[in-house]
């Protein structure tokens, strides 16, 4: 089927490992298969070497629906969670695709699905959960589907080493969602030593997967938490053998083919797809009795494991379920049904038979495929009649040309200020803007589900004449400074490459600008000092900070009986050092105070030696009481949760004379959280240190805070605690309108700029 253009539009992740993109991968192969012509416009970042792995037939699918034209008006679907929706102005209709675990929804997530004109979730579960939580906006259920002939009971199994009897597996991030505590609680007591059985778990640290040491991580958590909460080591219980390390993606029915049931206590999915793969590769399933999944699984198909009841979120990894509940699944039955199934081998066979039965007869891709096929024709119908009545849902308003210079597009580009997080909102406010992208790459670096909005607002890379505004966003990873525009006004985003002093180079070219936007107040004063006329200067914040979602982390992550929170971030070997001493000498110092507490949390691309540091303080204090007050964090965090936790944080620690995480300084300033920082006149680390109100301390010879005055910095910070105090944040909107107002301000006036003062 050849196909030249079409208005039905699909973005979102295709060559990555992660269940979206799994799902994506099987939606669009059976739409090929039902001759339902599509548009894809991949996005986010694509993990290496996965393409490889792929099946070539469907990499050329992929292809030829990669080439296919866009015809407008169209109907775009955006396939991710619900919080990266946004709306393409310019479509007819805009459809999102997503799903939750929880039995409600975070506040953003509700207002982003009813900014959609039709949401497809995969289940009668999100169906409901996603209405009672507020969401207005039509709502359809696409469900999933599984390739049966792909998971086959007859695939070879993989070789593992270490197993023994009655194999029951679980595939899973190390994430308290997926219940792994419980599935080892109940491990320890439906088996000990010498039971012919074996656990086998396919799981790796959150956000881990390219880690070296992640085994040695899981490892550690196993046998810290079964001598903490079941009282026994590691040889105690039955076998338990850990994969961690990535399986290619045509190794996966093999790995359920090894199995002889697969196993997974779960405290809520959005739909589980591994249950449908191991059911289909004939395995019995034993999994929680509520969620998404019960909509293919019943009493006859599956192990259902009863509830103890919903219980209160309460996790820390995840704020956005933050004031939601899920199942706390019964350790109990979970022990009975375990040793169900290995009693009675046949009857957990014959059950895995009927779970293989439906997945072929009902789980078809070809179903889901049909409910997308009908959509698409009955959407149409409301298409053509925009087509007919000669409207568009939000006409380009004619203007003069603003165009934004930027790499928007390196994946490189990775931290807390994010440019493509910062810009969007204006070039979604703005339909004039228009950007000149010199980046090899052609997608956002962040995942990103408004790809074909992108892409309409991408120049081809010449030049456009003439233009009324040029913005030129500078990055650290620029190698030149930015040269003005033949024509038009010139405006300058400094980011925080306007940090503590600007380099000569790109003092001279700023000083040309008509107007010099700067994050904050140390920005502001680099640019005095190089010279930069006050009156150009504009202050506004580079990534506006979502207010529900600090909120929702600061309560989260706050000590349940009150108190001051100092955080201590690190991430080189550098820093080791230091803070393995802190830490020491804060269990002396602090182990009788109540009103206190250390929070350690690993900084970004965290090396071996700490990462092996980490591991070990997790063991330490699984078994601590809780007035040792040293909390350490369990998981690197990812980007979008740095400016969070820095907001639960009344001061930080910071022990080395670099960041531990980009851009970590200046947003500590923007937050207003003060830095504690080693005293070092002649490094970056004092301006950042005096812009957030902080404190430096003199560092001893041994590489070692001065403890006096690093604890007289303390009392300080206790002394300025924040419980309580509201958050002051500006949203997207809000920045989008500063950005956009200084356009147009400049777009309509040949007059030199001169903005008020902030």
């Amino acid at each position: 089927m050849t196909v030249h253009s079409t208005p039905f539009v699909w973005c979102g992740p295709i060559y990555e490992p992660t269940g979206y993109a799994d799902e994506a991968r099987g939606l669009l192969r059976a739409l090929d298969e039902a001759k339902v012509p599509v548009a894809l416009r991949a996005v986010a970042l694509e993990r290496p070497g996965f393409r490889d792995a792929l099946d070539p037939a469907h990499l050329q699918l992929f292809a030829r629906q990669h080439a296919v034209a866009i015809e407008p008006p169209v109907m775009v679907c955006q396939h991710a969670p619900a919080d990266a929706f946004v709306p393409d102005v310019g479509a007819a209709l805009n459809i999102g695709r997503t799903m939750f675990e929880t039995d409600s929804l975070p506040p953003r997530w509700v207002q982003r699905c009813n900014d959609m004109d039709e949401l497809w979730v995969p289940s009668s579960f999100n169906k409901e959960t996603f209405t009672a939580a507020g969401v207005r906006t039509p709502i359809v259920v696409v469900p999933g589907g599984i390739d049966a002939e792909r998971y086959h009971p007859k695939v070879p199994p993989l070789a593992i080493d270490g197993l023994r009897g009655t194999v029951f597996l679980s595939v899973f991030e190390w994430r308290y969602r997926k219940g792994w505590d419980v599935l080892l609680r109940a491990w320890a007591g439906a088996f000990g030593p010498d039971d012919d059985v074996t656990l086998l778990l396919r799981t790796y640290p959150i956000g881990a997967l390219d880690v070296r040491d992640r085994a040695a991580v899981i490892d550690q958590s196993i046998e810290a938490f079964l001598q903490s909460a079941c009282g026994r080591g590691r040889t105690d219980v039955a076998p338990i053998v850990t994969i961690t390390q990535m399986l290619p993606d045509d190794a996966l029915p093999a790995l359920y083919a090894r199995a002889d049931a697969y196993v997974s206590p779960t405290r809520g999915e959005g739909w589980g797809r591994p249950f449908m793969e191991a059911m289909a590769t004939g395995k019995p399933v034993i999994a929680t009795r509520w969620s998404a999944h019960l909509d293919f699984m019943n009493d006859d198909n599956s192990l259902l494991v009863d509830l103890d009841g919903l219980v209160d979120t309460n996790d820390p990894e995840m704020p956005l379920y933050a004031s939601q509940q899920w199942a706390a699944p019964s350790v109990a039955h979970l022990v009975t049904q375990l040793q169900r199934v290995h009693r009675d081998r046949a009857e957990a066979r014959e059950i895995g038979a009927v779970a293989r039965a439906d997945m072929v007869s009902e789980w078809p891709w070809s179903r889901p495929a049909g409910v997308i096929a009908a959509r698409v024709r009955e959407l149409g119908v409301q298409r053509q009649s925009i087509v007919s009545a000669g409207r568009s849902r939000a006409p380009v308003a004619p203007g003069p040309l603003v165009v934004v210079d930027a790499a928007l597009f390196d994946d490189h580009d990775r931290c807390p200020l994010d440019i493509d997080a910062w810009l969007t909102p204006l070039v979604a406010a703005d339909p004039r803007v228009r950007v000149v992208s010199p980046s090899r790459s052609r997608r956002p670096s962040r995942w990103s589900a408004q790809h074909v909005w992108w892409e309409r607002r991408l120049l081809d890379g010449t030049d456009v004449q003439p233009r009324a505004v040029t913005l030129s966003i500078l990055r650290r990873s620029d190698a030149h400074a930015p040269q003005r525009p033949q024509t038009g006004r010139w405006v300058v985003a400094t980011g925080d490459v306007a940090g503590v002093r600007l380099a000569d180079e790109v003092a001279l070219a700023i000083a040309q600008a008509d107007e010099v936007w700067v994050p904050h107040d140390v920005a502001r004063r680099a640019c005095i000092a190089a010279g930069v006329s006050p009156d150009a200067l504009w202050t506004i914040p580079r990534m506006p900070v979502d207010a529900a979602h600090l909120t929702a982390m600061t309560r989260l992550s706050r000590p349940a009986g009150g108190g001051t929170v100092i955080g201590l971030v690190l991430a080189t070997d550098a820093d080791l050092g230091a803070a393995d001493a802190l830490v020491r000498t804060w269990e002396r110092a602090y182990a009788a105070r109540t009103d206190v507490v250390l929070r350690v949390v690993l900084g970004a691309a965290p090396t071996p030696a700490v990462r092996q540091w980490h591991a070990e303080l997790v063991e330490r204090y699984a078994t601590r009481a809780p007035s040792a007050r040293v909390d350490v964090w369990p998981a690197p965090l990812s980007d979008d949760l740095w400016p969070s936790m820095l907001r639960a944080c009344d001061a930080l620690i910071t022990p080395g004379l670099a960041p531990a995480v980009p851009a970590l300084w200046p947003l500590c300033a923007a937050l207003g959280v003060p830095l504690i920082a080693p005293d070092a006149s002649d490094s970056d680390t004092a301006s950042w240190v005096m812009a957030s109100g902080g404190w430096a301390v003199p560092i001893a010879g041994t590489g070692r805070f001065n403890w006096s005055a690093l604890a007289t910095a303390v009392e300080a910070a206790c002394g300025s605690r924040r419980d309580g105090a509201p958050i002051a944040t500006l949203d997207g909107a809000t920045v989008a309108r500063a950005m956009a107002q200084r356009l147009a301000v400049l777009s309509a006036s040949d007059a030199p700029s001169s903005p008020p003062r902030p």
